[in-house]
């Protein structure tokens, strides 16, 4: 009411007139607690919604289309985004403005849905703009609609769009949706179309990053290294080379920060000699410790190493650790061995003759034309016919004689 000093006596029987009015005695002459009124109306959700136009606006926002201008008002921009509040304080960037515009990447539509949400919290989006308006409501902390577009994706996972849903997930850090794509990405032939260049040329940096830090993935590493690959040469607009070879500078550079994320220890030799070395992408270290790793197959076995370049990615390749190929060498070591053995105990039926003198020598035919395979070039992933500096020294020996 106002009370000045002269009918403050007034204000003071008021006060207590008021406070008399709450309490009331009992029969027992002690004081009782009347119950508070809660008031809850949802009719501010329409009003604050009706609002939303050039009357009583004080901003105006500008897109790069120049043909769209969307007004608000920044004391509701403000109360609604932490990120708007900053930029409209004293020394923001939108600070004593009237007139913003927008950065180029962002859409009048996109932009009218998001204000539509912060005025009266709803919002009608339709899937393809549901990406763009995810990333612009994360820009500007509007908590309440990130969370909504996330639930939204994780319910509607498009098999043609999960790695953009993985790249959203990557920049907005949302766990549940990142959650979803991986447990999607299980089927091997629907991730093996994904790794195609259509899909590729689709997604940016962060969404191949967040893909090649997921794990369990049902697809050889080096199948996720040609795909990097493929995806920076179309990124500079050139073709990926028919055969492995080098390729240019600038798409080697966007291949950079990808390859700390690539487990090449987890490739056999024939991989890392046929689809890695010929791009000449890959820092010479993380080559010398991607084979210093394979040389070592004979202690180490890392499929649960806390290291995630030393584990496989997939349940199958938690199998083809080095220990189990030293195994299966063994093994056909073995077989040959018997094959050998029965072979020089069998009788020998047919007469041996000496060609005729002057004739050219008798070529026998190889192991590879008899159609046996070789341990050994199991192991270095050539055959009886490679050079003996790819052989182990006593094969290469017992060859000469």
């Amino acid at each position: 009411l106002g009370c000045s000093s002269e009918s403050y006596s007034f204000c003071t029987l008021l006060e207590n007139y008021l406070m008399a009015s709450v309490y009331s005695q009992d029969f027992g002459g002690s004081a009782q607690r009347m119950p508070d009124m809660t008031l809850s109306d949802d009719s501010i959700r329409k009003d604050l919604g009706a609002m939303l136009g050039e009357e009583f606006s004080d901003l105006m926002f500008k897109f790069s289309s120049g043909l769209e201008v969307v007004y608000a008002h920044r004391v509701i921009l403000a109360g609604r985004s932490t990120v708007m509040k900053q930029y409209l304080s004293e020394g923001g960037e939108w600070c004593g403005q009237s007139e913003i515009q927008m950065d180029e990447g962002v859409a009048a539509s996109v932009f009218i849905h998001l204000l539509k949400y912060m005025y009266s919290s709803t919002a009608s989006v339709s899937y393809d703009s549901v990406h763009s308006l995810l990333l612009l409501s994360h820009r500007f902390q509007v908590h309440g609609l990130v969370e909504a577009c996330e639930q939204y994706l994780c319910e509607n996972i498009a098999t043609d769009t999960i790695l953009v849903n993985l790249e959203v997930a990557e920049i907005c850090n949302l766990q549940s949706l990142k959650a979803k794509c991986t447990e999607k990405l299980q089927q091997p032939t629907l991730l093996v179309r994904l790794l195609e260049l259509e899909s590729l040329k689709k997604i940016a940096l962060p969404g191949l990053r967040a893909l090649l830090s997921l794990e369990p993935l049902p697809v050889d590493e080096y199948q996720l290294f040609i795909a990097v690959v493929q995806w920076a040469t179309a990124q500079v607009g050139e073709t990926m080379p028919s055969t492995p070879s080098a390729v240019s500078r600038e798409a080697a550079e966007l291949c950079a920060p990808l390859m700390e994320l690539v487990r090449f220890p987890t490739m056999n030799g024939k991989e890392l000699r046929q689809f890695v070395k010929p791009y000449n992408v890959v820092p010479p270290g993380r080559y010398i410790e991607a084979l210093e790793h394979l040389a070592d197959m004979e202690s180490v076995d890392d499929t649960q190493s806390k290291d995630p370049r030393y584990r496989f990615r997939h349940p199958k390749g938690q199998h083809e650790t080095p220990q189990r190929r030293i195994e299966q060498l063994t093994s056909e070591v073995s077989r040959l061995s018997s094959h050998a053995a029965a072979a020089t105990a069998a009788p020998v039926h047919a007469a041996v003759s000496l060609p005729p003198q002057g004739s050219p020598p008798r070529v026998l035919p190889s192991v590879s034309q008899l159609g046996l395979a070789s341990p050994w070039a199991a192991a270095a992933g050539g055959s009886y016919g490679t050079p003996s500096r790819y052989l182990p020294r006593s094969t290469a020996a017992s060859s000469a004689i």
